[in-house]
């Protein structure tokens, strides 16, 4: 089985007190893999972002 590696990146802001802004890159260079045994392909590249708030 060939090795592999990705590379993700990640970020959060606070905006306030109660809210927060979390951006996140995952392989970034798109790599194609799977995971070993499972017989499908890993997702390419993926972008999240996320706004989180609290009461």
């Amino acid at each position: 089985m060939p090795a592999w590696t990705t590379l993700n990146l990640r970020a959060s802001y606070e905006v306030s007190k109660n809210c927060t802004i979390q951006a996140a890159c995952e392989n970034l260079t798109d790599q194609n893999y799977r995971y070993f045994a499972s017989g499908i392909s890993a997702p390419g590249r993926n972008l999240v972002l996320t706004l989180r708030g609290r009461i």
